[in-house]
Order: C-alpha cells, then structure tokens, then sequence
C-alpha cells in the first residue's frame, strides 16, 4: 500500500468518525427531558449571523432557558468548516444555497433567513 494512499484512509476514517459523531448528536430531541439540542454554524465577521444571535437565539433562550441547548459552531476553525460542509452535503443543502448562518435541528437544516422564519416554530414543536 502506498504512503499516499495510508494517508488518504487515515484522513477519510477520521472525517468518517467524526461526521458519524457530530451527525449522531444532532438527533438529540428528547422528549423525556424536554431540551431541544441544534448547532448553530456562524462567524465572527458575519453581520446576518451577529443579527440571527440577538434577534432569533437570544429570545428563544430567555422563552425556554434549559430547554435550549445550543452547540455555537464558529467556521473560522477549518475542522469546523469541515464539519459544516460535511453536514450540508448529509442535509441535502444545494450547493448554491449553501452560506452562513445555517442551524442543523434533527432533520432539518436551515440557511440564513430560514432561521428567522422556522427555527421559533421548530423549537416549539420539539417542547
């Protein structure tokens, strides 16, 4: 086997292993507990993402409190960005529609403005 190769499967069981945990803990909706548990992928530099916090996160945190557990995902960490585009492309996200700021909730991914308009409504179904 070449080195190249080696290099190539250690890098893609790596990836694997962590897609397959990342993905197996966005799926966290208990009902027994009552906590609804999404990732929020953002970053600094991003006014739509600084305006999502405060206008979108922040409430449904001071309306649920513990019910809310919310996984804050900044992309300017590569392995990050890594996740973020693996998740994407495990959601269906169309390229063209892929940005920032993007919530991952069970089966739901939402980009930008569709944070706004579902994630509110999404957390209230879940609680």
């Amino acid at each position: 086997m070449s080195t190249s190769w080696r290099r190539a499967s250690r890098y893609l069981a790596g990836a694997l292993v962590v897609m397959l945990a990342l993905a197996s803990s966005l799926h966290i909706v208990s009902a027994a507990n009552s906590v609804v548990s999404f990732y929020f992928f953002y970053s600094t530099e991003c006014d739509h993402c600084t305006t999502i916090q405060g206008e979108v996160l922040a409430p449904l945190l001071a309306q649920y409190g513990d019910q809310i557990d919310i996984h804050y995902r900044e992309i300017a960490d590569p392995a990050v960005f890594k996740q973020l585009v693996a998740l994407e492309k495990e959601y269906d996200v169309p390229a063209e529609e892929a940005a920032i700021p993007t919530v991952f909730l069970d089966q739901h991914a939402l980009v930008g403005e569709q944070i706004t308009a579902s994630l509110a409504h999404l957390v209230g179904q879940y609680l």
